[in-house]
């Protein structure tokens, strides 16, 4: 087979050809170690085994010198092969597959595919032969080692600059400008074949999406998840099956929803302290989050249903900050950054096998974001204001792509080997499989059936039903409505800043399906429906130290106490606010408020 080598391996004794062909009729080629010229005639080139062998190869004698009995005594001081070279040096060599440690006594197995040595994307070795090949869609250079991509489309960075998002071209490094204007985007990911990308803002704490046009641009762009957004940090799309994963730092869970944002749903909350990016791979159904937890920070894993959720990576420096996180399709790894050791981190999807890439360089000095394409990782980095690569295994050949006006947040790579396709279980039914509503990738490639809030699944695992009795409880910026059977899962969009800033006191209208809060920074009484929609102020105006509400639900008045002109008295008014009196006045200190309406 007319395989290509470096001509500095010929003869250098490591076999390179699988027919042996590289170290055939050495004598005289290249002298040099394992190989050795004759003392007085350099043109005879012997073999390591041709010295102190009771033969005379060399015509002065000098490969069976005197020092040779030096090889009988302990070896030489030889692991294995001792042999003294014409002129009188002793020297250690190894047999074939193992190579000479740097101590020039012992010899080692070195494992290049294992150490990461030679190739950089696919590697075996056989004994001491090692074959380079490639991933699908790259093909391997001429150097024998290193790959580049055959597919057409070029690949581009997208990344994020808190009021920016902006594209790179990986192979011409032009810079551009997608989407102006933006108030404080942190997360980003993108949706290949139909050509979308989405974003978070912290700041209005919604997501958007867009359409990437042929020409650069970003057009149609609209928001998908409008409400009950506290610090939506992280993001991450579902390619195959058509679904959006976020996770939102205050709020402590995992929720999911169709890619236009409907049939949105809690899939994983609680016993979570801080978390911060996610990843997944669809073709597994498989999902990964970094929890930034004080006390244990670590890497969770769940099936993309919600179910068997573990720790996969837990041996951190106490107050790690895990930041990034990516997956490695190709080698079925995932990647992370930690901000606290400023390292990239690899494991494979259970945790197992961590290597460190790269630590404490230059250009990561507080890493946040990381993406991966073919045999190498970026980055993005908040000291240094840039976008860096390096490789994937090693992390050598570091290399900056993009010096930022401002702080990088996220990056992807926008290629369709960032997201490889595989049998979608969800396909039937458009799109609903089995399922009445949504339908999620399960850990083994099966379908699993979720429900959107205020709906439950009923015995079958498929069919959803409506459901709406759910604990309702208020925590100063967040009112939520949860499971009673499991109070971390959220049963109903949490309202949350900007819309509540002082929540007091809370109460329910179950004919119209809308909730009623006391506001005591605002000053206010506000209502919405408990889908997330209709917010408005019915009660506002010269109220001072709001307390005490409770909805009228047969006469459909609203009840609240209040302190008006330094007098604290109930007042009620229709539930939209009209015809407001006060009743009852001079009350010392009152503190809650009930009533009975069906017996008054």
């Amino acid at each position: 087979m007319g395989r290509c080598i470096s001509k500095a391996w010929l003869c250098d004794g490591d076999i390179d050809c699988e027919d042996q062909s590289d170290e055939e009729n050495c004598e005289g080629y290249m002298c040099g170690p394992p190989k050795y010229p004759c003392a007085n005639d350099t043109s005879i080139c012997l073999q390591p085994e041709k010295l102190c062998n009771g033969r005379r190869d060399c015509p002065d004698g000098s490969d069976e010198d005197v020092l040779c009995d030096e090889c009988s005594l302990n070896n030489g001081g030889c692991s294995h092969q001792c042999s003294v070279v014409p002129g009188g040096r002793i020297v250690c060599s190894c047999p074939p597959g193992l190579y000479l440690n740097s101590d020039n006594k012992s010899c080692e197995f070195v494992d290049y595919c294992a150490k990461h040595q030679r190739c950089s994307q696919v590697c075996e070795q056989h004994k001491n032969t090692v074959k380079c090949s490639c991933y699908d869609g790259w093909k391997l250079n001429k150097d024998g080692e290193s790959c580049a991509n055959i597919d057409p489309f070029e690949a581009f960075i997208i990344f994020s600059i808190r009021h920016e998002i902006r594209k790179i071209d990986l192979q011409k490094r032009d810079y551009s400008l997608l989407v102006p204007g933006l108030r404080n985007t942190i997360a980003l990911d993108f949706h290949f074949n139909q050509s979308l990308l989405y974003w978070t803002d912290v700041v209005e704490d919604k997501i958007y999406r867009g359409k990437l046009s042929e020409t650069g641009g970003v057009s149609s762009i609209e928001v998908v998840v409008q409400h009950g957004l506290a610090t939506p940090e992280g993001l991450t799309v579902d390619w195959i099956a058509g679904n959006i994963y976020w996770i939102d730092s205050n709020l402590d869970q995992i929720e999911v929803a169709k890619l236009d944002g409907t049939l949105r749903t809690t899939l994983i909350a609680g016993a979570m302290e801080h978390p911060r990016a996610i990843a997944l791979d669809p073709r597994y159904g498989i999902l990964f989050w970094t929890d930034w937890d004080a006390n244990f920070p670590r890497i969770e894993s769940a099936s993309m249903s919600g179910a068997g959720r573990r720790i996969i990576y837990k041996d951190m420096d106490s107050g790690a900050w895990p930041n990034g996180l990516t997956v490695d399709h190709f080698e079925k790894r995932i990647v992370w950054t930690d901000a606290r050791s400023d390292a990239i981190y690899s494991a494979l999807y259970d945790g197992g096998d961590m290597i460190e890439i790269i630590r404490g360089h230059e250009y990561l000095s507080h890493p946040f974001a990381v993406s991966l394409f073919g045999s190498e990782v970026y980055w993005t980095d908040w000291r240094t204001n840039t976008l860096s690569k390096a490789n994937k295994w090693t992390g050598q050949n570091v290399s900056v792509i993009q010096k930022t006006s401002a702080q990088p947040f996220d990056l992807q790579i926008y290629h369709p080997s960032r997201q490889p396709q595989a049998p979608n279980p969800c396909a039937a039914n458009n799109g609903k499989g089995p399922c009445s509503h949504m339908c999620l990738i399960n850990h083994n490639r099966s379908a699993a059936c979720a429900c959107p809030h205020l709906m439950t699944l009923s015995t079958d695992r498929k069919m959803c039903y409506e459901m709406k009795i759910f604990l309702l409880y208020a925590r100063r910026t967040e009112i939520r409505g949860v499971d009673i059977e499991n109070p971390y899962f959220n049963y109903i969009t949490a309202f949350t800043v900007p819309d509540i800033d002082d929540v007091t006191v809370v109460d329910f209208d179950a004919a119209e399906e809308r909730l009623y809060w006391t506001d005591v920074k605002t000053q206010t009484i506000k209502r919405a429906f408990i889908n997330g929609t209709g917010l408005e102020t019915v009660i506002s105006r010269d109220i001072q130290s709001i307390r005490g509400l409770a909805v009228d639900w047969l006469s459909r008045n609203l009840y609240w106490i209040s302190s008006e002109f330094d007098e604290t008295q109930i007042n009620v008014a229709h539930l939209d606010g009209s015809l407001k009196t006060s009743i009852i006045h001079g009350i010392d200190k009152p503190q809650c408020l009930a009533v009975h309406p069906s017996k008054g």
